[in-house]
């Protein structure tokens, strides 16, 4: 990941050796399944609203993954925190027009001694959780601390990744080349589009 919108994810599934790549830059996207030699591509935005895809967690969510929100100051928001012996729990509500009603946008759950973000829940419009990210084994590169154990789940699709890191490295050079997708011979191309 390179941001601000650079993105090659490679995921495998149990003795699957490739199940899918997916190649983003620059606001689109390509996502390649070898077993079926299929490329579909088009635009980020779209692909973030779309329920039809095989490797169920969207690029939208590896990039709240990664790049956690702050907790929003605006007053279209309501934030609530209760503390626990080694937890703090904050609590994320929008608010509607009126400030008459709340409802349950995010919930963040921070261990008190590092104040590392352990857990996050999305909610939807309805108040149902759709996403849950939950980091573990922090550790540090200079002032740096960041997550080696990365679970996302979602629970409308039933689908999960976890990530796990082997090395630890701040602004590394990365290859340019991951970043530009080159079609596989003989693949069907489908393009994505917004209906």
């Amino acid at each position: 990941y390179e941001k601000p919108e650079k993105l090659y994810l490679k995921g495998y599934r149990p003795l699957i050796p490739t199940f899918f790549t997916l190649v983003s830059n620059d606001g689109k996207f390509w996502v390649h399944t070898p077993k079926d030699n299929q490329v579909l591509n088009g635009n980020v935005r779209d692909l973030n609203e779309s329920d039809n895809l095989q490797m169920g967690i969207r690029p939208d969510d590896l990039l709240r993954t990664l790049n956690m929100n702050p907790i929003p100051t605006s007053t279209d928001y309501i934030v609530e925190i209760q503390e626990t012996p080694d937890q703090y729990l904050i609590y994320v509500f929008r608010t509607d027009a009126a400030k008459t009603e709340k409802f349950m946008e995010r919930q963040v759950i921070v261990e008190r001694f590092f104040l590392n973000v352990e857990r996050e829940i999305y909610y939807n419009n309805y108040g149902i959780a759709e996403l849950d990210i939950t980091r573990k084994d922090y550790a540090n590169e200079g002032s740096v601390y960041f997550p080696r154990e990365i679970g996302i789940f979602r629970p409308d699709l039933g689908s999960s990744l976890f990530l796990k890191a082997n090395k630890l490295l701040i602004n590394p050079e990365l290859n340019q080349k991951l970043f530009d997708f080159e079609m596989p011979g003989g693949a069907k191309v489908e393009e994505l589009k917004k209906t």
